[in-house]
């Protein structure tokens, strides 16, 4: 789903339409809008059969609102408040339907207990690029597969821009070795709001029946490590007293929120931006910067930490990941108004199953089946791509049944995957190509007509975002020339 940042376009536009690629600025407020009831289920299990809870539905993400924060009074609540702050950052992560704080995984030293307050827990990383470099930040080892770049392929997703070659194409990418193409554990992230299910949440505050399961209409405060700094820091880190040497993710409070009129989840995250902020939350004298979490903590701590590291002298993967970071200042980095976000969200298992998560949604920047990259998926060169990766896939070592059929029967699906799987059945083949959009079909609809030629020209005249054909961030004579090729091309 693609971000343009846009004073012309009221917010609303882009969430009641449901445009694809759709992002926008209202006040203070960075809206990074994704399609509404675009929730699949991707299970990432050896037989693509692992059992799910009865009745949980799949998270389904709408939007995620990024703003500068001014709590009206921080030493009551500090989820009450304006976008005219300077010191503090507010999150807000907006889901179709209910969805409850994620219960633990069974990592360390909690159980396995994923439905804790309820069937429709939540899962998954809001990925935050602070410096708009995405040759800094990431994830390193295993950590790295459960991110976006690893995942995106079996939504059949690439990302837009430079990121496109470092995306994981196949579950054969999973390497474990960082300097070896595509380099999915380079996604540019340098802070995460973490969904992780790594501990235990604990409730603060909880309103409605008190039978600490969360149920629509109600709003709860729970505890944890939801923010974190990215851990392919690690390495070049002084702090010592998180979840473990180096990490950067201190206990912070999050507001759940379900509202009964529209239906919709709202998972509220406040931070500091700076130790300014740090005090202003929690009513103490402004502490100085140091390398601790469990005390004040900001943006600009953790990023001044790795600062300090990089001008140290690293080496191997984390020096690729921070060394840039040597000559600049943190407070350059503390507008979250100029920040990048990403997204992946999903669900749990009902039992262990290995694998920790069922994906079900991803954004932003990215585009579906756009094989080549170009930044427009289409029934042309996209199309050619596939047929000529089928040829060669077909009969080979990648190919379970080794028969040269038209058929590529993936190994152990669904923990193994391929982009060309279009529709993530465990097969390439005829039925994932006719699934190749025709960008003039621009209502959706699976048919070319007048109707799709009158909602362009609307879109078009009026610089709306889902008439970015290209996707380069602008609406121009290449937008119409695409939509007439492809009209005229059925």
């Amino acid at each position: 789903m693609r971000h343009l940042q846009s004073h012309l376009v009221p917010a609303c536009v882009c969430l009641l339409s449901g445009a694809a690629l759709c992002s926008v600025a209202v006040a203070n407020d960075i809206y990074w809008v994704d399609k509404a009831g675009d929730a699949v289920i991707r299970r990432t299990d050896i037989g693509n059969d692992g059992l799910l809870s009865a009745g949980a539905l799949p998270p389904d993400l709408l939007a995620v609102i990024v703003s500068p924060w001014l709590p009206t009074d921080p030493q009551i609540d500090i989820f009450t408040g304006s976008t005219a702050g300077t010191s503090v950052v507010r999150f807000d992560l907006v889901f179709k339907g209910l969805v409850n704080p994620p219960g633990p995984l069974g990592l360390g030293s909690d159980p396995f207990d994923p439905f804790l307050y309820g069937t429709n827990a939540v899962y998954g990383y809001i990925e935050v690029d602070v410096d708009a470099d995405v040759n800094t930040g990431g994830e390193l080892g295993g950590a790295a597969t459960l991110r976006r770049l690893a995942n995106l392929s079996r939504f059949s997703e690439v990302p837009l821009g430079p990121l496109f070659s470092r995306a994981a194409v196949s579950s054969n990418d999973y390497d474990s070795d960082f300097f070896t193409p595509p380099q999915f554990e380079r996604s540019g992230t340098d802070f995460a709001v973490s969904l992780c299910g790594c501990w235990s949440p604990v409730i603060v505050f909880e309103d409605g029946n008190m039978d600490q399961i969360f149920d629509a209409g109600e709003t709860w405060i729970v505890r944890g490590r939801f923010f974190e700094r990215a851990h392919g820091y690690k390495d070049a880190s002084g702090t010592f007293d998180a979840s473990d040497f180096g990490l950067y993710d201190p206990m912070i409070d999050v507001q759940f929120s379900h509202r009964l009129a529209t239906d919709t989840t709202t998972i509220r995250v406040i931070f500091p931006l700076n130790m300014t902020g740090a005090a202003l939350l929690t009513g103490e004298p402004e502490q100085a910067k140091d390398v601790l979490t469990q005390n004040h903590v900001s943006v600009e701590e953790a990023l001044d930490d790795i600062i300090i590291g990089a001008q140290l002298g690293l080496f191997g993967p984390t020096a690729v990941l921070t060394n840039a970071w040597a000559t600049r200042q943190a407070n350059q980095y503390l507008d979250p108004t100029t920040w990048r976000v990403s997204a992946l969200v999903g669900m749990s298992y009902a039992q262990p199953e290995g694998p920790l998560y069922v994906w079900t949604d991803t954004g932003f920047n990215q585009i579906f089946a756009d094989l080549n990259g170009d930044g427009i998926a289409d029934r042309g060169a996209d199309r050619d791509l596939f047929d000529a990766q089928l040829v060669a896939m077909d009969g080979g070592p990648d190919d379970e049944d080794g028969i040269v059929n038209g058929v590529v029967d993936l190994p152990v699906f669904s923990f193994g995957f391929h982009r060309n799987d279009l529709n993530y059945d465990g097969l390439i083949n005829g039925a994932d190509r006719l699934l190749f959009p025709n960008p003039a079909d621009f209502n959706g609809d699976g048919v070319l007509d007048v109707l799709d030629f009158f909602d362009f020209i609307f879109a078009f005249n009026n610089m709306l975002p889902q008439a970015d054909l290209n996707h380069d961030g602008n609406i121009d004579v290449q937008d119409f020339f695409i939509f007439v090729v492809a009209f005229s091309n059925p």
